[in-house]
């Protein structure tokens, strides 16, 4: 806050200075004043277009497109995100972090191959972003492509063995699947492990419970998510049919 006053002050003197604007509009958009943020930006994107260093120009014109981007991301203005990084693309086509945004933004808008072409872009420089991994590990399990899922959530787990979400969803694909319980069992109780406080992962573990039949294990653990949520509706309609069929 002491940072975005100075700013704010600098701003005041030298108007239309890049360095201030580019400052400006960072520290606000980690602040969530949104409105400031993007004001800052724009006129940001109005100078540069005043410079006589065309690479200056260049790099603050990315700098504000990818701020803009993540700053319509942030409020689910799809489209208007989707523009700012495809701006960043046109000068800046192999941009690995202009290539994860827009995998989240298409994905989001359920254009999902276009979503894997950006994620396998970004897997060309960086093979071993856990984050993108996982990510298309959700696309496909979505799409019930469940060998590329299972790939995908192996991927994770082998690079980042601590990612719990990792281990509720493959458990979860399997259920899914219908294939491997146990090592469904196995993985889910690892996710809850390795996160006590996750009422979502005790519901898949009693999910996975329910569906091998072992009904009293999948009570319990369905009233350990219950004691975290307690007013979750999915939840109870879970104990309820868990005790109907007891």
């Amino acid at each position: 806050k002491l940072a975005l006053n100075a700013y704010r002050q600098a701003r005041k003197l030298q108007p239309n200075l890049p360095e201030i604007l580019l400052n400006l509009g960072n520290i606000a958009l980690k602040l969530s004043l949104l409105q400031e943020a993007k004001n800052a930006f724009y006129a940001l994107l109005s100078l540069s277009s005043d410079f006589t260093d065309q690479k200056q120009s260049d790099r603050y014109q990315e700098q504000a497109h990818l701020a803009l981007g993540e700053l319509n991301l942030r409020q689910e203005k799809l489209l208007a995100a989707h523009h700012h990084y495809y701006e960043v693309l046109k000068g800046s086509p192999n941009l690995v972090i202009a290539h994860y945004r827009l995998g989240i933004v298409t994905s989001k808008q359920g254009k999902f191959d276009e979503a894997i072409e950006h994620y396998n872009t970004v897997l060309k420089s960086a093979p071993d972003m856990v984050e993108v991994h996982y990510l298309m590990g959700r696309i496909y399990a979505e799409r019930e492509q469940y060998q590329q899922a299972e790939n995908a959530y192996q991927r994770v787990i082998k690079a980042k063995p601590s990612f719990a979400d990792a281990y509720e969803r493959l458990a979860h694909l399997y259920g899914s699947w219908g294939k491997y319980q146990n090592k469904a069992l196995e993985l889910a109780r690892k996710a809850v492990e390795l996160q006590p406080s996750s009422a979502a992962y005790l519901n898949t573990l009693s999910w996975l419970y329910y569906l091998q039949k072992n009904y009293d294990r999948a009570e319990e653990t369905i009233k350990k998510a219950l004691s975290l949520e307690s007013n979750n509706r999915v939840f109870q309609e879970g104990l309820k049919a868990i005790q109907e069929i007891k």
